[in-house]
């Protein structure tokens, strides 16, 4: 990927939870979830604990 860069963003408080609960779905970093947001890829909410248990 070469260098980073550095980005700051304001985002009102509701956007900021919404980016929140969208990571904490995905287990993303907030950053990791921005980047596939920006290739165009939409990050799907990994499975709750309850179902990753039963499909072992």
């Amino acid at each position: 990927m070469g260098k980073t860069v550095k980005l700051t963003i304001r985002l009102s408080l509701e956007d900021m939870a919404v980016l929140k609960s969208r990571t904490v779905a995905t287990q993303w970093s907030q950053s990791a979830y921005l980047r596939k947001l920006i290739r165009g890829q939409v990050p799907k909410a990994y499975p709750p604990e309850v179902v990753r248990r039963s499909g072992r």
